[in-house]
């Protein structure tokens, strides 16, 4: 980890490039977010992100129940305390035979690179622990992210006195600090 790497995740990420061919602009602004979907509305399609049917059903009926997490960037406390309670989550509601029986799946989605995730995870207490019916998926470019209607966030939510605050208490209390920041930004 290099010191302009660290730097370079206080910039505002680039967004995906833009579905319309004619376009002039291959970037996309924060008023082509769709909304954020409702509970019970059907996910949004995107090719990274799938989902696993219900157990012992093959009708293409719904998927399983899925719960999603879209973390910060690889090193934020933040994004460490979501992965590790999402995975002790995951841990509870697996089946008997780990994945292929979990009534409900848990999936993390990282906007750091895949290299910048896998170092990530592997530096979290209990690296490896991961249950069957916990999966990580790398979207950097933001695709998913931007499908679920999450676009960058506002200096008041990075920078806030309560956010900073929280930041220090995740530290001192928990032992979660600010971790090296490969890739990724500190604004998704």
């Amino acid at each position: 980890m290099s010191l302009q790497q660290e730097l370079s995740s206080w910039f505002a990420p680039k967004p995906p490039a833009n579905d319309d061919k004619n376009a002039i602009n291959n970037e996309k602004d924060e008023d082509d977010i769709p909304p954020v979907p409702k509970i019970g509305d059907n996910p949004p399609s995107v090719p990274k992100l799938s989902f696993q049917p219900e157990p012992n059903r093959n009708d293409g009926g719904p998927p399983r129940p899925t719960i999603l997490a879209f973390l910060r960037h690889c090193g934020c406390p933040f994004a460490e305390k979501t992965f590790l309670n999402l995975r002790e989550t995951a841990r509870n509601h697996r089946g008997p035979t780990d994945r292929q029986d979990a009534a409900i799946d848990f999936i993390a989605i990282s906007h750091s690179s895949a290299t910048a995730t896998e170092t990530w995870l592997q530096s979290l207490p209990q690296a490896g622990s991961e249950p069957g019916n916990l999966r990580v998926i790398v979207d950097e470019d933001l695709e998913i992210y931007r499908a679920w209607g999450l676009g960058v966030a506002g200096y008041s939510h990075v920078l806030s006195p309560r956010a900073l605050g929280e930041v220090w208490r995740l530290g001192s209390e928990e032992g979660i600090w600010n971790r090296p920041t490969e890739s990724g930004s500190r604004w998704q």
